[in-house]
């Protein structure tokens, strides 16, 4: 769960992105979904020199997921709990990865509907640790975003 220090929130960012997809929205938020298809844009090549090593996602609200890569010799295993499930609309999610464990934000994707195609906005609400690398976060969404939509687009 999105968790703060308790007294108070900490300093926080949100970055967001939105890409639109020459894609019908249901289509689009499955590929947020199903292992097969994250592993076919979220990581791996598309993304930056890394090979996925293992893809787990278990779909409903307080499920979890586990996406597992290797970056040279190191493993990064991102990961996290499904707070909102609203296909196609609405997706929130828990994010963090193995190099900084207990720097857990949140990730809010909205999909638009906008005449056959969709409209996705990315919300990352960043942890208090994370902001001084915003513009890397920004930049790997932004990959990610393309990379989404040259898959569906193929």
């Amino acid at each position: 769960m999105f968790q703060t220090d308790g007294l108070r929130s900490p300093r926080t960012k949100a970055i967001t992105v939105a890409k639109t997809i020459a894609a019908p929205a249901e289509k689009v938020f499955d590929h947020w979904l199903i292992p097969t298809f994250v592993g076919n844009w979220m990581f791996g090549p598309a993304i930056q020199k890394e090979t996925i090593v293992k893809l787990e996602n278990e779909v409903k609200p307080g499920g979890r997921f586990s996406y597992t890569v290797l970056r040279g010799s190191n493993e990064v295993e991102y990961s996290g709990e499904y707070l909102e499930i609203n296909r196609p609309n609405r997706l929130v999610f828990s994010w963090q990865n193995s190099d900084d464990p207990k720097c857990e934000s949140k990730v809010t994707i909205q999909f638009l509907k906008e005449h056959g195609k969709t409209r996705i906005r990315i919300a990352h609400k960043l942890h208090s640790t994370l902001v001084g690398q915003s513009v890397q976060i920004k930049q790997q969404w932004i990959a990610r975003s393309m990379a989404l939509a040259d898959t569906l687009s193929s």
